[in-house]
């Protein structure tokens, strides 16, 4: 008879969910636990295509009259 161990269900984070044993990472999660986040560049929020993700920007109070500074282009990061 086998006994249940907790350590042996694999855990997929905050950002997958378990099906058939494998974890299903949300969009531009990765890795056996959805543990690795794909950065890709954005303008919105929205582009980064999870609630967990944000797109940070250059656009800061400090560069603004910059010319370097004035690209609209930033990168999605995860919140966490």
């Amino acid at each position: 008879s086998e006994h249940f161990n907790p350590a042996d269900v694999k855990d997929c984070g905050s950002y997958g969910k378990l099906v058939d044993g494998v974890c299903v990472c949300e969009k531009h999660f990765h890795g056996e636990h959805c543990q690795y986040y794909h950065s890709r560049r954005c303008t919105t929020d929205e582009q980064c295509g999870s609630e967990h993700a944000y797109c940070m920007r250059k656009l800061f109070l400090q560069c603004r009259l910059s010319a370097h500074c004035k690209d609209p282009w930033g990168w999605c990061v995860p919140l966490d």
